[in-house]
């Protein structure tokens, strides 16, 4: 039982030092002292920093339920429930873990990279191979969708601008959500 509270305290101290300082700012030290343990648990646990930095990233949400989400709603609504998934992920309680990912990102893109084409390209990559489509077509439309969240990401939650930060869910998804699902559809 106390290694299972020992291996959390570390996740939690983790998550916070890293949303904080970014992945290069954060040292193994400062993670053990924040949980109050040995920094020798940490390799114990996690192997070495990018273990550690892997394991803060992994979720509680399921990503099958993103996977679900995406993969059933119909074609011309992909737009709008893409941006409301990933609205709804940073605007969740694990904002603070995708804030880490986000700034980790600026130091190794991999991580970041590999979680979101996992959650939400694949499934998307899926759907538009399903219409037919070739891959370079197909990765031509999440390229330009990807950007367009991406403006959003740094304008909202990195950034916090305040015409970003002012705009409500449902405005985000309706307005948002037209303009990437004109990239999907292959109509802008």
């Amino acid at each position: 039982m106390e290694k299972s509270r020992a291996r959390n305290r570390i996740l939690a101290s983790a998550g916070a030092l890293f949303a904080a300082h970014g992945y290069r700012g954060t040292t193994l030290r400062a993670v053990a002292a924040g949980a109050g343990c040995d920094v020798a648990l940490i390799p114990h646990y996690f192997g070495n920093k990018e273990g550690l930095f892997r394991a803060v990233i992994q979720f509680p949400e399921d990503p099958g339920d993103v996977h679900s989400v995406l993969a059933s709603v119909p074609f011309d609504e992909l737009g709008p429930a893409l941006v409301g998934e990933i609205v709804g992920l940073w605007e969740s309680p694990v904002a603070d873990q995708l804030l880490a990912m986000a700034r980790g990102a600026l130091e190794d893109p991999t991580p970041f990279s590999e979680y979101l084409t996992s959650v939400l390209w694949e499934p998307v990559r899926a759907r538009l191979r399903e219409k037919g489509l070739d891959r370079t077509e197909t990765e031509r439309r999440i390229a330009f969708s990807q950007a367009q969240l991406a403006g959003i990401i740094v304008t909202r939650y990195l950034l916090r601008l305040p015409g970003a930060r002012e705009l409500s869910t449902a405005e985000l998804v309706e307005s948002l959500g037209a303009v990437v699902q004109g990239f999907l559809d292959g109509s802008n």
